[in-house]
């Protein structure tokens, strides 16, 4: 990428590929409305829309029986 590339890309890249299983490990993620429909708009990218979760933090109950 030549000499003006970020110096905190590689660090940055990791952080964000720690983030989701950090997440689905310590919370219990589901869908408010799971018969709603969702709204998505394509562009260049598609972009979800109209939907909601409900995250609730895993008890230790089922962390410590995840390790054992």
């Amino acid at each position: 990428m030549g000499s003006r590339t970020c110096i905190g890309k590689n660090i940055s890249l990791l952080e964000m590929a720690k983030l989701i299983p950090q997440l689905l490990r310590d919370f219990d993620i589901e869908l408010a409305n799971p018969d709603k429909e969702w709204k998505t708009t394509n562009k260049w990218f598609v972009k979800q829309g109209g939907f909601f979760c409900k995250v609730r933090l895993r008890s230790a109950g089922i962390e410590s029986a995840v390790v054992a």
